[in-house]
């Protein structure tokens, strides 16, 4: 059993009277799935079942675990977006305090530059309050 050929040709005439997967065949996986397809096709119907039960079983697991992972992502992603939402109604809530700040100090005719420094406003948002 050299040449890839002669593996082949052993496989065909003799595989059907071997217990184990010769040791030959160790580099040569086509050949060891072609043994374990016989191998399964000499199984009784009762490990048929059995077999075919297994792999149902494995696919649910399968299935499930896809699931719970599709679901995991989509809670992360409305957690996200929650975040998001509060960061922004936060930074929303900072801006409009700094406006009503902003508005307070115009009304005591404080310099405009002090406020710019005391609200982190830009000269040109205190210039719009100024307008309101």
């Amino acid at each position: 059993l050299i040449t890839h050929i002669d593996k082949w040709l052993f496989f065909l005439k003799k595989a059907h009277e071997q217990i184990n997967i010769p040791a030959a065949y160790d580099n040569t996986p086509t050949i060891r799935q072609a043994f374990h397809a016989l191998e399964r096709w000499n199984w009784k119907p009762e490990r048929i079942a059995a077999y075919d039960k297994e792999v149902m079983a494995f696919q649910i697991e399968l299935t499930q675990d896809l699931v719970d992972l599709q679901e995991k992502n989509h809670l992360n992603a409305q957690i996200q977006e929650l975040k998001q939402g509060v960061e922004d109604a936060l930074h929303q809530g900072a801006v409009q305090k700094a406006e009503l700040i902003a508005m307070n100090l115009l009304q005591n005719n404080i310099d405009m530059h002090v406020i710019v420094q005391s609200t982190g406003l830009t000269i040109e948002q205190i210039q719009a309050l100024k307008k309101q």
